[in-house]
């Protein structure tokens, strides 16, 4: 059986114009003239010591199942009760909503907001 790939969930699709995961439209894409941009590596730091104990575990589960789902290589760097999850700019944008509209049901008091930070190639953030 031919299998199609969304390009709105990156899932495989049975059907060539509906996805089958997401109801999106499949497109159509010519590669020929296109031009391939890779990604950029970066990180996503969160703070422990905003968020109560069970944090951590939902944020392991929630990497391991976006490293599942789209064959992504998020890595987990643990420094001075600080999360940093090493990914690209994609992983990133995947990585940063989910975690603005989960984490603050483990939230102490404050509001965070979490963003991607982009490696430039002197290594410096930006």
């Amino acid at each position: 059986m031919t299998k199609y790939v969304c390009f709105t969930c990156l899932q495989e699709s049975d059907d060539s114009k509906i996805c089958t995961y997401c109801g999106a439209e499949i497109e159509t894409v010519d590669f020929e003239k296109a031009t391939v941009i890779p990604p950029k590596p970066g990180s996503v730091m969160i703070d422990l010591s905003k968020f109560n104990e069970d944090a951590e575990v939902f944020i392991r589960d929630m990497v391991s199942e976006q490293n599942r789902k789209y064959f992504s290589n998020i890595v987990i760097d643990v420094r001075r009760n600080k999360l940093y999850l090493l990914c690209n700019d994609m992983e990133g944008e995947r990585i940063v909503k989910t975690l603005n509209d989960t984490m603050k049901n483990f939230a102490s008091n404050e509001t965070q907001v979490f963003c991607f930070r982009g490696e430039a190639s002197s290594g410096e953030t930006n």
